[in-house]
């Protein structure tokens, strides 16, 4: 066993006591408080020297005609809701008449789901965008049964159990990368539903492919694609957005899968409605993921030179 996994075999009861007392604390908090919460920790990282060069180089790398201040402030506004997402989730964790207060769907999303034919399957994607842990909750209200969302494993088994039964209690079931092809198969011949992330990297071994995202090739899984086309599936976009309230869930209409020639002409219309969104709404967005760590084989040098710092051509890709 290496230094590295020894000292992280170590440390993960310590983490999943420090999430499940932080949850302890913010529980009788009301959700003004908690967000403002959020918002503090959000200073906390990205004031971290290596996540504040990690938010600036992408923000300075989509939108190099904006000033350091812009970035700046909108990549505060990236933190805060990545760690106000966090704490939102533990504060809702399994509270069915919190959900039922603060959650609302806008008419889009209702008319998407009302429309939608009997027996045909269904994907709605998201992305890293505001509170994108209430997909869950969203695909198991809206979606027909049976309804089955991918999500990575957390090392630490008390954080891992937390976050599941979170996920899990408002009746879909989690399936992780090692068996999600054959999960995802069986929920849609059973006419179910799917809820993806679909901003994420997936490597080209693992059914990535490139595809131009926010102004640079970036690797995207083809899966989304791939069973869009396959089961003619409802598909749609469902950005989770904050408002005072709560969360509103909207709904961006994607290009009918029976139109795409191919899994690539369709997965680049994803990232292309995707891309627009993030560009009107770019605070929402977590600019600390390390979203163009591979540059192509076949990019030119000019093309290359406008990756950020961390990027890395493909064959010799660090990990993360």
């Amino acid at each position: 066993m290496t230094l590295k996994r020894l000292r992280r075999r170590l440390t993960q009861p310590f983490h999943s006591f420090g999430i499940h007392l932080l949850r302890f604390c913010i529980l009788p908090l009301p959700l003004s408080w908690v967000r403002r919460l959020g918002g503090f920790i959000g200073q906390i990282i990205f004031w971290t020297p290596s996540c504040r060069r990690v938010i600036l180089a992408n923000l300075q790398m989509v939108f190099p005609e904006k000033d350091r201040d812009w970035h700046r402030r909108i990549g505060l506004a990236s933190t805060a809701s990545l760690a106000t997402t966090v704490l939102e989730f533990l504060w809702f964790h399994c509270n069915q008449k919190r959900l039922d207060r603060h959650l609302f769907v806008s008419p889009e999303m209702l008319s998407f789901i009302n429309s939608k034919a009997p027996n045909r399957p269904s994907m709605l994607f998201t992305m890293h965008s505001g509170n994108w842990e209430m997909a869950a909750i969203i695909a198991g209200r809206y979606l027909p049964p049976p309804v089955t969302l991918i999500a990575r494993r957390f090392k630490a088994a008390g954080i891992e159990r937390l976050v599941t039964a979170g996920r899990t209690f408002a009746g879909i079931q989690i399936t992780h990368e090692k068996g999600a092809v054959r999960d995802f198969l069986k929920t849609l011949k059973a006419g179910g539903g799917i809820g993806m992330l679909v901003d994420q990297n997936t490597k080209i071994e693992q059914g990535g492919l490139f595809v131009d995202f926010l102004g640079l090739p970036a690797t995207m899984s083809r899966t989304p694609a791939t069973f869009a086309r396959r089961f003619n599936c409802h598909i749609g976009l469902f950005p989770i957005r904050r408002t005072p309230a709560g969360f509103m869930v909207e709904y961006i209409p994607l290009p009918a899968p029976e139109n795409a020639t191919d899994d690539g002409t369709l997965s680049q219309n994803f990232s292309d409605i995707m891309s627009t969104f993030i560009r009107q709404h770019p605070e929402e967005w977590i600019w600390l993921y390390k979203r163009w760590h591979l540059i192509p084989t076949d990019a030119s040098a000019e093309v290359a030179a406008r990756y950020p710092f961390y990027a890395r051509r493909e064959g010799t890709e660090e990990e993360d």
